[in-house]
């Protein structure tokens, strides 16, 4: 086969996602691909541990976490009797992307908070950022919010005696999610405007509209008792910008009338998230940061990706929805495969003689059998027997029930796909 170094360099400006890493990244992990290959045993060891960790989360019932250390146990809200409002458990359904992870790692998700240093003890302050911590669940009149599938999700905490915060920011496919993310949470809310405890105590609930980033909500609950207002307060505040979603939630032993102000500090303390979630959205940020490109979300089936088909022409792939990003005549040209008019969608190669020959996954998209960005070596080879590792620098799995036809992936060190591509065998375009 060719140097994929060379094919690399000699891309234009488009640039064809064959590998989202660098020549020398491509090159190194060539070198280690040779090593697998004159290391069996070394690499069963690897793949046992490949096993246990945790791959992306493309589909329900894969575990989102990006670690499989344990989440802290989720604080109480007020020692004055208060029931929780906010409890935690794992999201259901999973993440897309979570194990990449969209969101900047530097994201300044605790950004107003107190410093860490100023927790009464070692086991109070800050938790986080991080996606370890398990996602925020909403309780209310003895029912529970669905969360709904989502990007990516990063959370932070901060406890200390009487004062318990939460802030999770949330990416989703793209703002008409998000939009919808945002009224299911609010309607759930405002479907319970009380709910009766026990012991005389009444919690009340009032959805209020803000003015922070394109749509915010706060949800303001207190508790009465015996119909008059008592100690423990409540907030939860929802900002959406573009398509992504910021939850910020506040309790403590404050009162009602201690809410507006409540507020006041939230929004200020929350000025430097709310004010990067600007990459979420299409315009991007004033300050010329590009925006994050949404992940595509959809399955390449064994024939082909969103009706675009391995072996079209070129005439029968542009009918399809497919749009010529590059030509060379009498050769081969790059085309994409829109996947909804909101998205750039996914690339693909399409000979003069063989027709469509390789279609490239990105974030978001698996095959049918689960197999996706962050997939391990170990679930290719038993997702599809037969997998051959053998090359330097792309393992290649047979497509079944199509003999002409394979799965060509790369891996990171950590084995797990970072190149996804369905393939007819032998194709010249790029190979």
């Amino acid at each position: 086969m060719s140097d994929p170094i060379q094919d690399l360099e000699n891309f234009n400006s488009e640039g064809l996602p064959v590998n989202p890493l660098s020549p020398s990244e491509v090159r190194r992990l060539g070198d280690r691909m040779r090593r697998r290959r004159n290391a069996a045993a070394v690499v069963a060891g690897v793949a046992a541990v490949a096993v246990i960790a945790a791959p992306i989360a493309l589909f329900a019932g894969r575990d989102g976490s990006s670690s499989p250390d344990p989440a802290p146990a989720p604080p109480t809200t007020s020692t004055t009797g208060s029931p929780d409002v906010v409890e935690t458990t794992s999201p259901t359904p999973e993440p897309i992307v979570s194990w990449f992870g969209e969101i900047p790692d530097d994201f300044p998700l605790a950004a107003g908070w107190p410093d860490d240093d100023q927790a009464e003890s070692e086991d109070e302050g800050l938790t986080g950022p991080n996606r370890r911590l398990d996602s925020l669940l909403f309780t209310a009149c003895g029912h529970t919010l669905d969360d709904t599938v989502y990007v990516d999700r990063l959370r932070a905490d901060w406890t200390n005696p009487e004062d318990y915060r939460n802030r999770q920011l949330t990416t989703y496919a793209d703002a008409d999610q998000a939009v919808e993310a945002v009224r299911a949470l609010t309607e759930f809310h405002r479907s319970c405007p009380t709910e009766e405890l026990g012991d005389g105590y009444t919690r009340v609930r009032e959805v209020r509209r803000t003015q922070v980033g394109g749509e915010s909500w706060a949800v303001v609950s207190h508790l009465e008792f015996a119909s008059a207002p008592a100690i423990s307060i409540h907030i939860i505040h929802v900002i959406r910008l573009g398509r992504a979603v910021l939850i910020d939630t506040v309790a403590n032993e404050g009162m009602l009338q201690q809410a507006e102000s409540q507020l006041d500090f939230m929004t200020s303390d929350t000025s430097e998230p709310v004010t990067r979630m600007c990459v979420f959205t299409n315009a991007g940020c004033t300050d010329g940061t590009e925006p994050i490109e949404a992940p595509v979300v959809g399955t390449l089936l064994p024939e082909g990706f969103d009706g675009v088909l391995l072996g079209m022409t070129l005439e029968e792939a542009k009918a399809a929805g497919a749009h010529v990003i590059s030509a060379d005549p009498g050769a081969c040209t790059l085309i994409t495969i829109p996947s909804s008019p909101s998205t750039s969608g996914i690339r693909a190669w399409v000979s003069q003689e063989r027709g469509v020959v390789g279609i490239f996954g990105k974030l978001g998209v698996s095959t049918m059998d689960g197999i996706g960005f962050g997939s391990t070596l170990a679930e290719v080879q038993t997702a599809y027997p037969g997998t051959d590792t053998s090359g330097e620098y792309t393992v290649l799995s047979p497509v079944p029930g199509h003999d002409d036809r394979q799965y060509a992936t790369q891996y990171d060190e950590e084995d797990r796909v970072v190149s996804l591509v369905l393939q007819l065998k032998n194709p010249e375009c790029y190979n």
